[in-house]
């Protein structure tokens, strides 16, 4: 019996860090070998997936999250998860460069086997933690939707990104004459730096004037004095009635 996906991963997370070599050694020690019909150039593409998936596994892990459902059959449909991550792994550079082939389908058809080792890794990581992975998102989708709302009482036209290459912005609005990119963190904690970073970035990608930033739990000092620097709005909760006097502050 080879070794499943599941367990792919799992003995990959447990020796994070080792080499290529290392990993090839491991896997064909655990069965995927040779003997067993696995050449060294299908070890190489799952090494390969393993190593793109680290790189954006928050992003593949929310999409598969979002995307993932079942036919009328009842057998899993990931063509859409699939889609989505092909356009993260171009986003973020990890797609071949186009000077490496004759033509682009000959670049899909190198990375096929990486995309769907990515959807497999996606689904290892959540069910290795499916409750906590699972109320995070369900935590995180109902935040960005109250937020949504509360901007929408206040008289401001408002659109969610789509999901999974979002850019660092969940929510696109206008308030008055201000059009924001907006982030919203559903945290146990208080939200740090990076997310001032990411909707910094994302008010430029999506052409806003503005940034604002929601948390459920509140910000760290050093992501409030990141937020004055960069004039980004922050509300904690969906508490939008300082909204009035930050921006005569920034604007």
């Amino acid at each position: 019996m080879t070794t499943t996906h599941i367990s792919i991963f799992d003995l990959l997370e447990k020796n994070l860090g080792k080499s290529k070599t290392a990993h090839i050694k491991l896997l064909s020690e655990a069965g995927l070998n040779k003997s067993n019909g696995f050449d060294k150039e299908y070890l190489q593409e799952i090494i390969e997936a393993y190593n793109s998936f680290k790189l954006i596994q928050e992003q593949a892990c929310a999409t598969y999250a979002r995307h993932f459902q079942k036919d009328v059959y009842g057998k899993p449909d990931t063509r859409k998860v699939k889609k989505v991550i092909e356009k993260i792994l171009k986003n973020e550079g990890l797609w071949p460069h186009r000077t490496e082939f004759e033509y682009s389908s000959d670049a899909a058809f190198k990375m096929k086997p990486i995309i769907d080792y990515i959807v497999r890794f996606s689904a290892s990581s959540l069910d290795g933690n499916n409750v906590s992975n699972s109320s995070a998102y369900d935590r995180g989708i109902e935040y960005e939707e109250n937020c949504k709302s509360e901007l929408e009482n206040i008289g401001a036209t408002v659109q969610k990104t789509s999901g999974g290459a979002d850019f660092g912005a969940d929510l696109i609005f206008k308030y008055k004459e201000y059009e924001f990119a907006g982030q919203c963190k559903a945290l146990n904690k208080k939200a740090g730096i990076k997310c001032i970073q990411e909707v910094v970035a994302a008010k430029k990608h999506y052409k806003r004037t503005s940034a604002a930033a929601f948390s459920s739990s509140g910000f760290s000092d050093a992501a409030e004095a990141l937020a004055t620097t960069n004039k980004v709005l922050l509300f904690t909760g969906t508490d939008l009635s300082s909204i009035d006097r930050q921006i005569a502050v920034f604007f």
